[in-house]
């Protein structure tokens, strides 16, 4: 594998180390939106066993962190060496020694993490202080062990059928002297096991009736007997089951509840816990408005979904989807006033909408286009050809000092883009919207493509086309 080969859900990265007296690679995921705001910083997960658990652990975090679920976040798959030596602290079993003849270098593979790899992963992209540890077996053996001699390496640790068994359980009865002297610490374990049994099963319960008797007061900790699932298959759900566990609070799904017990104030403090439990700033997410906006026109409470829609709007622009769904239930009740004050907000966030303007005519109102006009030097800086990771290519040309844009795996036909501000555009007649992002040097380095207010993709600029008889 070589530096900077690109896969379908990573690049590979060779690191020098002297630690270790040899080049390791990682394989890294970065987040989607991670060139969409070139300020805002990440927390890593450190996965073990990176070649073998990096597709499943990436497909999880991408799909919780989608769906608001856990913060977006880095992905640092370590590959092995020699993962006997490596994942294995020393064993004072003669038959365990003898079986894995390298084992017992869990100690410098972590110096090798905090010396050489964090400072590494710090250096070469926007990081947060959080930092996650997922271990699978041997790996799940390294993360208890790390917790219990260098916890504070990470704030997090989820150790998936962890080799308890390793040493005679030597882990487990350092874990009791370990979790007596350290009445403070704050940290989060999630445990789980497949079906295993025997010793691996019998280490697991061992610590966990550690942890239910000596568990500091601010240390959070699971462990889930997944009966059903083999030790081949349990990292999956593990993983799931984990981030959940780990990051619970850091989405809403209906935050009516909360809003009708305390009102808007109460939504935005619910957030407030997991932020302070993480060590950085959890905002009032604008998903969460926009479904409150949703479920209070549900329920015929239109001035409440109002008031959330007029709710600081330099911060939040809820999606214009909302709006017209607003709009609409103020024209059903026969308040043509607002009807169009939410329908010409609606369209303003979603100028190609064929259908928003059919509303408004019905209403007596005629809208004005929303096209701005830009130099010809301004909009070569969008010609290009951007690549949805996994997915197709967009395609933005330059033609007779017009923008076009067509995606024809995606079934996109070639339409013309719009300008309706600087780095945004519309199609006529979608709702289709096209917004670009900038690099601190000015230059135009993505595209997000949001239907409604809501982004659907984001692409990353992969050439610079050159632009047709433009």
């Amino acid at each position: 594998m070589a530096d900077d080969e690109t896969v379908t859900i990573g690049s590979i990265k060779s690191i020098e180390s002297k630690i270790l007296d040899e080049k390791r690679e990682v394989i890294v995921s970065e987040p989607a939106n991670y060139h969409t705001d070139t300020a805002e910083k990440f927390p890593v997960l450190y996965l073990l066993d990176g070649q073998s658990n990096f597709h499943h652990t990436s497909a999880a975090v991408n799909h919780l962190a989608r769906s608001g679920r856990i913060p977006p976040m880095l992905i640092v798959g370590i590959t092995n060496t020699d993962r006997n030596r490596d994942l294995t602290p020393a064993t004072t079993n003669p038959a365990e020694q003898e079986e894995h003849p390298t084992a017992g270098g869990a100690d410098n593979f972590l110096k090798f993490m905090a010396e050489e790899l964090f400072p590494w992963v710090q250096t070469h992209y926007r990081t947060e202080g959080y930092r996650l540890l997922v271990g699978h077996s041997f790996g799940g053996l390294l993360a208890i062990h790390t917790l219990i001699t260098a916890a504070d390496m990470f704030n997090a640790y989820l150790a998936i059928s962890p080799s308890l068994w390793w040493s005679n359980q030597g882990l487990v009865a350092q874990a009791d002297v370990f979790f007596r002297k350290h009445k403070t610490l704050k940290k989060d374990l999630y445990m789980t096991m497949g079906n295993e049994g025997g010793a691996m099963l019998g280490g697991i319960r061992k610590l966990s009736g550690v942890l239910d008797e000596l568990k500091p007061a601010n240390f959070r900790w699971d462990f889930r007997w997944m009966n059903d699932e083999t030790h081949g298959s349990v990292p999956l759900r593990s993983t799931t089951d984990g981030l959940e566990f780990i990051f619970s609070g850091w989405g809403l799904a209906d935050p009516l509840p909360v809003y009708d017990q305390g009102g808007l104030e109460a939504v935005s403090n619910y957030f407030r816990p997991i932020g302070e439990r993480l060590g950085f700033v959890r905002n009032l997410p604008l998903e969460t408005l926009s479904i409150l906006c949703f479920k209070l026109v549900n329920n015929e409470r239109l001035d409440e979904a109002a008031a959330i829609l007029d709710y600081d709007t330099e911060r939040y622009q809820i999606p214009s989807l909302f709006v017209e769904k607003l709009a609409r239930a103020y024209e059903d009740q026969g308040k043509a006033d607002l009807a169009i004050r939410y329908f010409e907000q609606a369209l303003e966030r979603s100028p190609g909408s064929s259908v928003i303007r059919e509303r408004l005519l019905k209403l007596g109102v005629t809208a004005e286009s929303m096209t701005l006009s830009l130099d010809l030097s301004d909009l070569e800086a969008y010609a290009a050809t951007y690549k949805i990771d996994g997915a197709f290519d967009i395609n933005i040309t330059l033609e007779g000092g017009k923008l076009f844009s067509f995606a024809p795996r995606s079934g996109q036909a070639k339409g013309e883009m719009l300008p309706m501000a600087k780095d945004r555009f519309y199609f006529e007649g979608s709702s289709l919207q096209l917004a670009f992002e900038r690099d601190h040097h000015g230059n135009v380095v993505s595209v997000s493509v949001s239907d409604g207010g809501m982004i659907t993709a984001r692409a990353h600029r992969l050439t610079q086309a050159q632009p047709v008889d433009g």
